[in-house]
């Protein structure tokens, strides 16, 4: 059995007209619903729009699913492309609780750690921070507590996002409406993808939506 769990993704750097950069620059774009236990995105750079689609594997032509689904966003959120400038895939791996990521003087951080959010795919805050607590443990030659570090602070969050990522994939429309319909799920929504909130602190304040994702089975 593996240590990780992955999780596809197909991403896009896409040139555009003026008008249509300018209508980007101060917004983002998420799609949730068209494909089932999927999502996509549209994030403006400065000198183009990222538009991808991510989700989580759970029958055996997702895929190709997927693929199509990237192809379909793509021309809707963006319909007036200069032209794409790369198009890559790749896989968000999912660190199995207490799987090893230290042996010895070895540590791995970030992406090569399984430190990834199931929920957003957020990744760069795990890297830099268990990056962080990797120098820290060298500096101290405590190396062994590089693991047990990691468990304590950043861990928590990572599983309680694959209960709510379970709860999305299993009942999307829950989610959907919920962001929809209740500005307090909605503006929660937006912190944590802004990085103002972890989701551990505002997992107790979601109610009944808490409730059920405690239920839910976690991926690791």
């Amino acid at each position: 059995m593996t240590d990780r769990v992955l999780l596809p993704a197909v991403e896009n750097e896409v040139e555009v007209s003026s008008p249509v950069a300018e209508y980007w620059q101060d917004k983002m774009s998420l799609d949730l619903g068209t494909l089932r236990a999927s999502y996509g995105w549209v994030f403006p750079k400065e000198d183009h729009v990222n538009v991808g689609v991510g989700g989580f594997g759970y029958r055996s032509d997702f895929a190709h699913r997927l693929k199509t689904y990237d192809h379909e966003h793509l021309n809707r959120r963006v319909p007036n492309q200069v032209r794409v400038r790369k198009s890559f895939g790749y896989v968000l791996p999912l660190r199995r609780k207490d799987a090893p990521i230290q042996k010895g003087r070895t540590l791995l951080i970030g992406d090569a750690a399984g430190l990834v959010e199931a929920l957003t795919g957020e990744g760069i805050y795990y890297a830099i921070r268990s990056g962080q607590i990797a120098a820290h443990a060298i500096a101290m030659n405590q190396y062994a507590q590089y693991q047990t570090l990691v468990d304590d602070e950043l861990m928590p969050d990572l599983l309680i996002a694959r209960h709510y990522a379970a709860l999305y994939r299993r009942l999307p429309g829950v989610c959907y409406f919920s962001a929809i319909y209740s500005p307090r799920a909605w503006r929660v929504l937006c912190k944590i993808l802004r990085g103002e909130y972890q989701i551990r602190g505002i997992h107790r304040r979601l109610g009944l939506l808490g409730v059920i994702a405690d239920l839910m089975p976690s991926y690791a």
